[in-house]
């Protein structure tokens, strides 16, 4: 029988065993937090279970050896840390098949928009949204922003968690659902679509301070994103508009110019594409979690 010389925990709900394994056998422990747990699953009006939850992050996160977060904004939002803490961001991880899925898209949409103007209005303006259909990701607020403009589609693909939600959303004319779609065909979908939309209610806690995996998988397909979330990435990179969450009028007028303007479609889509490959992507964030097990070892 091994004993890994370093056990990783991955959120709260798995700590306490590597935590054990780490005390019994005098081994490392890296505490790896994509969502504060307590901000992300119970209520603020639960408040000593709220506090409880809290405080034992926090005493599990002083007590590892390596402490990993999403984002600088999770990151402080420990009050105590280890001396290893870095920032491991869940960027995609491109396959071949996904290359050749986003290089053949770009070629017929560079063939598209070398066309007229007028060839470019009869081609429907997609929307995609990936993810599990619930109240607090904004599709109710797309959906009304969008109900009303020619030549613009929501495809949503996701488990429906919120079915009575879902089955509001279709009622719109310009609003299909796919399904739970495999990861790869998710891909594929956002790789044919025009735009990404991303919202969260920041009335939730840990929506302020968590990072989306969808943005990276917008860059990675060269998508340009409508989001309220990563401000400082999304201006950064240039890869998209932030508008407020339940702003009817910006979240249209982002669209609108979207839809109206292909070329600038393309250049927040590429600029995506491109800092997906010099930086946002898993290869890049693996070295740094290679960094942190050679440095704990």
């Amino acid at each position: 029988m091994t004993r890994p010389k370093a056990v990783h925990a991955c959120d709260f709900d798995t700590i306490l065993p590597c935590y054990i394994y780490k005390k019994i056998f005098r081994k490392k422990l890296v505490f790896d937090v994509c969502d504060r747990f307590a901000m992300a699953y119970i209520s603020s009006k639960y408040k000593l279970l709220y506090s409880t939850i809290n405080s034992l992050e926090e005493l599990f996160a002083k007590h590892s050896d390596a402490l990993i977060t999403v984002g600088e904004k999770l990151l402080d939002t420990f009050q105590v840390r280890p001396l290893q803490e870095a920032v491991v961001m869940n960027c995609s991880e491109e396959e071949n098949t996904l290359k050749r899925i986003y290089y053949e898209n770009r070629c017929r949409l560079n063939i598209r928009q070398e066309g007229s103007e007028s060839g470019r209005s009869r081609n429907i303006f997609t929307l995609v949204y990936t993810g599990n259909v619930v109240k607090n990701r904004g599709l109710e607020i797309i959906v009304t922003a969008i109900k009303d403009l020619h030549d613009v589609k929501l495809v949503i693909a996701g488990k429906p968690i919120d079915r009575k939600l879902l089955h509001i959303l279709v009622q719109a004319h310009n609003v299909e659902y796919r399904g739970l779609l495999e990861p790869a065909d998710a891909l594929a979908l956002n790789s044919f679509s025009d735009a990404m939309v991303i919202l969260y209610d920041l009335n939730i806690p840990n929506n302020n301070f968590s990072m989306s995996n969808k943005l990276f998988e917008a860059m990675m397909c060269g998508l340009p994103v409508i989001t309220n979330v990563s401000k400082e990435i999304i201006e950064e990179v240039c890869c998209g508009t932030v508008v407020d969450y339940d702003d009817l009028n910006a979240i249209k007028e982002a669209v609108t110019s979207l839809r109206d303007d292909p070329l600038l479609c393309q250049r927040l889509g590429n600029n995506g594409r491109r800092a997906f490959l010099q930086k946002y992507n898993w290869g890049t964030m693996e070295q740094k979690l290679f960094e942190i097990y050679e440095n704990l070892l």
